[in-house]
């Protein structure tokens, strides 16, 4: 991780960036809610609906343009 990453994540800032970044257990709620929410589909997205999608209890969320581009994904 670059410099700017691990200051962002360092506990003494914890106060400044709490409404920045969420916790492990909250950012393993998405993967979570995908795998056992019975209303689940094949390219449904779940991640946190906060601001910039960087905070919150997931939800079924807008991906990405890269993630509709299907030539690149063959690239893969």
């Amino acid at each position: 991780m670059n410099t700017v990453v691990r200051a962002m994540m360092s506990p003494r800032l914890r106060i400044l960036t709490s409404w920045l970044l969420q916790s492990q257990r909250m950012g393993a709620l998405a993967i979570l809610r995908a795998a056992v929410d019975p209303d689940a589909r094949g390219g449904d997205y779940y991640g946190p609906p906060g601001r910039a999608q960087f905070t919150g209890h997931p939800a079924r969320v807008e991906s990405s343009p890269p993630f509709h581009d299907e030539p690149a994904q063959l690239l893969l």
